[in-house]
This record gives C-alpha cells, structure tokens and sequence, in this order.
C-alpha cells in the first residue's frame, strides 16, 4: 500500500512520542509534490505537541522554496509560514516580513486582485 502525504501526516498527528511525530512529518515533507501539500504538513507541525522550534523553522523555510518556486501565487504557503512564525515560534519580524515575501511574489506573478485580498487578511490574522 502506497502512504500519500495526508496518510503519513496524519500517522504523525496520532504519534504519541513527539521525535517519532517528528520523524514522520519529516518523511511527509520529503514526499510533497505540491504545495498544498507543504503547507499541509507545516499546518500538523504547528499543532502538534513538542515538535522542535528547530524543525517547524525547516519547513516553514521548506514550504516557502516549494511557493517561490512554483511561482502561481500560492498565498496560503505564506500566510501559514507567517502563522508558523508568529504564533508558534514567537517571531512576529520574521512572520511580517514572509508576507512581504508573499507580497513580492504576487507582485512577479502578476497575481489577480483576490491573491491581494487573501495575503492582505493574513496580517491580520
């Protein structure tokens, strides 16, 4: 049987030892394809229980390489990077200025008006 990125993130979200919850968002990560999925996994990481500040800052780093590079406007990557940083991590600076980053790659992208309304809302989230 074939695990997809959501079948091993959510192994990890049942883990009950935070290195082994760890370990299997780590392997998620090393599967993701897409974005979406990216952000999938930052999302679990930020919510699990003794996941290593250490580790959330790799994927927040991770799934903004996997935004810039798919180059389409991918708001939600940013805004939960952003989510990451400010609320689990304690980093407003850095949260504010990935949303800078999110607003320079709409501005390559040429990204439609309702990309701006999204990445707006997220500084105020």
């Amino acid at each position: 049987m074939v695990l997809t990125v959501s079948d091993v993130v959510q192994r990890a979200r049942a883990a009950t030892d935070p290195v082994e919850a760890t370990r299997l968002l780590m392997a998620a990560f090393e599967e993701v394809e897409r974005c979406w999925q990216a952000r999938q996994v930052l999302w679990a990481a930020t919510e699990i229980p003794g996941i290593p500040d250490a580790t959330i800052r790799d994927l927040v780093k991770r799934t903004l390489g996997l935004a810039d590079a798919d180059g389409d406007g991918d708001v939600g990557a940013f805004e939960e990077a952003a989510k990451a940083l400010a609320i689990r991590l304690h980093d407003p600076d850095a949260a504010r200025a990935t949303l800078e980053r999110g607003e320079r790659s709409l501005v390559v992208s040429e990204a439609r008006g309702y990309l701006w309304t999204l990445l707006a809302k997220s500084y105020g989230a």
